[in-house]
């Protein structure tokens, strides 16, 4: 199961994106942590290895992109949350995965965690998978004049013969 942190200063957007996100994906995610300020998410991040972080960009001590300037290195994926639209191009600047406007639609947050889902899955499991290929074809493969190159693509990884390369 994945980790996931929520970080927002109003209490029921903290409640309500629990409750979106046990009813619809407490097979998935566990809620690690919710935070109502960026100092408790800068340690409740740091302590709790998240890999998804729901992040509101306003709050009354500082903001998302205020948090994850100090943390610096970001290894997990921030879905950012928020009532204020004007902020989408600093979102994507900040390599955001998905950028939700607040009140949360259960639908528009569905597609945020396909959107998720789709970039691990092809970043671990089509990686692993295509790369355990690629090995073991270029091992049995008794010639090795044209041994497979892995090529990447949205789906993973494709294997090509060196051979078959026109340009």
């Amino acid at each position: 199961m994945k980790r996931v942190i929520i970080v927002d200063d109003e209490e029921p957007a903290l409640e309500m994106m629990t409750s979106l996100l046990k009813r619809y994906f407490s097979h998935k995610f566990i809620i690690v942590d919710s935070c109502l300020n960026i100092s408790d998410a800068e340690k409740s991040i740091h302590a709790n290895s998240p890999d998804l972080v729901f992040l509101d960009i306003r709050m009354k001590n500082g903001g998302g992109f205020e948090l994850l300037r100090k943390l610096g290195k970001v290894d997990f994926d921030v879905i950012f949350t928020t009532a204020h639209p004007e902020h989408a191009l600093e979102a994507i600047k900040n390599s955001a995965l998905d950028y939700l406007l607040k009140p949360i639609s259960p639908a528009e947050l569905i597609l945020s965690v396909k959107k998720f889902e789709d970039k691990h899955k092809s970043k671990f499991e089509g990686d692993r998978i295509d790369r355990i290929e690629l090995l073991m074809d270029n091992l049995n493969n008794g010639d090795n004049n044209f041994p497979a190159i892995s090529f990447p693509v949205n789906e993973g990884y494709k294997l090509i013969r060196s051979n078959q390369i026109m340009y």
